[in-house]
């Protein structure tokens, strides 16, 4: 009988592991959409607020969650198709790992951004019923614009502040802070 000393590859595929895990926490992009994930909106949002900051001018964040609609990855990809489509090419738009979409509207006050989000919750009705007609489909908005003291984590953690306020307190609501 002979006996092989496994002992380096044990160790290589060890490596192997921890550079995967470490590979996973620098991805920027949401794997199911293809859109910016949290990390990458929050790296791609920086430089935006900064610009708001030198010179004076608004930007708005919006986070749509929503619920139903049959397959859940399908109806992702097909929602994060329909927002690039209606969204101007200076808008960024990310998913997050709990599927919650982030909209970054640099050049757009908080009232324009809720208008948006009536036009948006349209569309998204419409697609829902193309989709899946027998599922409904829900969503709710949380919408914030910028203020002086805001880096984009602040202004992020208010979006998600509005959300949660949309989210306790009807389907379909939206709400400003």
């Amino acid at each position: 009988r002979f006996f092989i000393d496994i002992t380096r590859q044990v160790e290589l595929e060890d490596a192997h592991e921890a550079l995967s895990k470490e590979l996973q926490e620098h991805v920027l992009t949401d794997p199911v959409t293809g859109l910016l994930n949290r990390r990458g909106v929050i790296l791609a949002l920086e430089p935006q607020v900064a610009r708001s900051r030198r010179y004076n001018s608004p930007i708005s964040v919006v986070m749509l969650d929503t619920h139903g609609g049959g397959d859940r990855n399908r109806m992702l990809v097909a929602i994060a198709r329909l927002l690039k489509d209606q969204l101007r090419w200076a808008d960024l738009v990310a998913c997050t790992d709990r599927q919650e979409f982030v909209l970054v509207l640099p050049e757009t006050t908080a009232e324009a951004a809720l208008k948006l989000t009536n036009k948006l919750r349209e569309q998204l009705q419409k697609l829902a019923a193309e989709i899946d007609p027998a599922t409904p489909l829900w969503s709710c908005y949380g919408v914030t614009g910028w203020r002086k003291s805001d880096n984009a984590s602040t202004l992020l953690k208010r979006a998600e502040a509005a959300l949660t306020q949309a989210r306790s307190e009807q389907p379909g609501k939206l709400v400003a802070i």
